[in-house]
């Protein structure tokens, strides 16, 4: 499906913050996250644990703790403003214009309720139609995500199913209501490698079939580089680099995204064997205010005034979009090595 980005679109954010309170201060999960995401576009949004990208997701659909504090300068979906809305008109968006995978589809699901009443209960609750056309678009879509015997199936319950069938189902259960909106939260983490590469190909094509606009959370730079068109790269919080797939990945800007693109193992038949890179120390507390780049003490590139200036938001000529004290121009030149081959996803492209 092609993508105009020339439309308005289909989601837009600016400016969003999370606060959640705590005995030591306020928690600041996000601090000024931007992004947009256009009709049939697929965004992976890439980071450590604790980055804040599933709670950024979770915020648009109004799962957040209810004493969490949000707030944002622009939060729209399909030219409707969703900050503030009212949690009757929340439960009329989730699962109806936008749906989402959860992370672990065992706890995703109900182990009380045969998959087809889970199924059946998405389509019914938004009015879309009957019990008896509930059932049949509920067959229809459990064989469109490769599950046999799909009639069968529907009386079965999720400890009856494997890893990738209960994966499956979850996804099929988030397309009943034809949502314009899929957010899939690391929905391969759990599963083996091999399933993973056929959950992230069975998305792709639904993705494109349906028309659907698709985010794709994961910590795994190289899992998304085969089905993402933009990457946008979370840290402590914030996005700190976005842009095309292909060039983030194959000229990162950000040194903390040069540091997720290294850790990716590589396979180089004939060549000689390296040790794995790591990115040195660990995500910094979001306790309270911040002040300067909360990636310094990381930073391979730091210098001291890191300490003392929030990165400014630059914007290269292709509209790759970084935050760094760091010119583009430095940045690249501190890249001299030869570009590396993509980061290979599992039984994806190179």
């Amino acid at each position: 499906m092609a993508i105009d980005y020339g439309a308005p679109p289909l989601l837009d954010i600016a400016g969003l913050h999370l606060s959640i309170p705590t005995s030591g201060g306020d928690l600041r999960v996000l601090r000024g996250v931007d992004y947009q995401l256009w009709q049939g576009e697929t965004l992976a949004v890439v980071g450590e644990s604790g980055s804040g990208k599933s709670v950024s997701s979770l915020a648009l659909m109004g799962l957040h703790p209810r004493r969490a504090s949000v707030s944002a300068e622009r939060m729209t979906f399909d030219g409707q403003n969703i900050l503030g809305l009212s949690r009757p008109a929340l439960r009329k968006l989730r699962g109806n214009q936008m749906a989402m995978i959860f992370q672990d589809p065992m706890t995703s699901l109900n182990p009380v309720l045969t998959i087809g009443e889970q199924l059946v209960e998405t389509y019914s609750a938004h009015g879309k139609g009957s019990r008896a056309q509930a059932t049949e678009r509920a067959i229809y879509l459990l064989e469109r995500v490769g599950i046999r015997n799909a009639r069968e199936r529907l009386g079965q319950y999720p400890h009856q199913l494997s890893g990738g069938l209960r994966q499956r189902v979850v996804i099929a259960i988030a397309l009943m209501c034809n949502p314009k909106l899929i957010i899939a939260d690391e929905p391969t983490t759990a599963l083996d490698v091999t399933v993973q590469a056929l959950i992230l190909s069975l998305l792709k094509e639904l993705q494109e079939e349906f028309g659907m606009a698709l985010i794709l959370i994961s910590h795994d730079i190289g899992v998304v580089s085969s089905i993402a068109d933009r990457v946008a790269i979370m840290y402590a919080g914030t996005i700190v680099e976005s842009g095309g797939a292909d060039e983030v990945i194959h000229e990162p800007l950000h040194p903390y995204t040069r540091g997720l693109v290294d850790c990716v193992p590589r396979l180089r038949p004939g060549r000689e064997r390296k040790p794995l890179v790591t990115i040195p120390g660990i995500v910094p507390s979001l306790l309270g205010p911040s002040r300067g780049c909360l990636f310094r003490n990381r930073c391979p590139k730091a210098l001291d005034t890191c300490a003392m200036t929030d990165p400014a938001v630059q914007r290269t000529a292709s509209g790759r979009v970084f935050r760094c004290i760091h010119s583009e121009a430095v940045l690249h030149a501190a890249h001299t090595r030869p570009a590396d081959p993509a980061p290979v996803a599992a039984g994806g492209r190179a």
